[in-house]
């Protein structure tokens, strides 16, 4: 599946009802830094993209019904983080993003990046990473997530697989 329409399904599935589990008002965000989250996000958009094309999964051996919840999870937990992020993270993360081709996390710089559109400096920076963004491939996430071989095993994984209430 192509970045754009895998990124378009990470974004349009955040307005579920979660009935069961972890909660937002839990402060999942403050645990993971923002690059953690962005590699994550990677991860759960090849274990999407297999699941999409009835693919074997080749990470995290996931039940079906478990998949659909990943990027709505990953998502409220990513919104949570941006809106709480210092002057500093942004500084790291714009430090971050001149790399984020080789860890796959440039589309999730570009959303943190629009997000703050008074921001000179990050509005500055958006050009280039969304450039790096719109050439990742489905090849390149594929390599990017056999690389965050720990995912599978994380306590970030155990909360996106569950249940959020909202």
């Amino acid at each position: 599946m192509k970045f754009w329409g895998l990124l378009f399904y990470l974004l349009c599935c955040n307005n579920l009802g979660f009935a069961n589990g972890f909660s937002t008002e839990d402060n999942l965000s403050g645990v993971w830094s923002l690059r953690t989250l962005a590699r994550a996000s990677n991860a759960v958009l090849v274990i999407v993209d297999d699941s999409l094309e009835k693919k074997p999964q080749f990470m995290c051996n996931l039940k079906d019904q478990e998949v659909p919840r990943l990027s709505p999870n990953l998502k409220m937990i990513i919104d949570e983080k941006v809106r709480g992020l210092t002057e500093k993270q942004i500084d790291n993360m714009l430090l971050d993003g001149k790399k984020c081709e080789i860890e796959c996390t440039c589309d999730i710089y570009v959303l943190v990046i629009q997000a703050f559109p008074e921001n000179q400096k990050m509005q500055k920076s958006l050009s280039e990473i969304q450039k790096k963004a719109k050439i990742t491939s489905s090849a390149d996430r594929r390599r990017c997530a056999k690389n965050f071989k720990d995912f599978c095993h994380t306590r970030l994984v155990r909360i996106i697989r569950s249940e959020i209430r909202q």
